[in-house]
């Protein structure tokens, strides 16, 4: 079948051959998680667990580097949060 590819902040998402491949992308901050790129990559998970045509996920990253952990810029800034 053909293959299946997203694209969203920070990184790309494909389903080829059975293998969902999601890398993180975004070598100039070695691939550091957003907390947009948290929610994509949860949401692929659970999206993998019922999709028939995902058998095996890999999790890479782009460039030089897996990831270096969590922007930490980006977790500055804070929403409401509701306990």
């Amino acid at each position: 079948s053909a293959p299946k590819s997203v694209a969203g902040p920070g990184l790309t998402i494909e389903v080829k051959d059975g293998v969902r491949t999601i890398k993180l992308n975004r070598p100039e901050k070695r691939n550091a998680l957003t907390a947009e790129m948290y929610d994509a990559i949860g949401n692929s998970l659970t999206e993998a667990n019922t999709d028939s045509a995902t058998k095996v996920v890999v999790l890479t990253g782009t460039g030089e580097y897996f990831c270096s952990g969590n922007d930490l810029s980006n977790f500055t800034i804070t929403t409401d949060i509701k306990a």
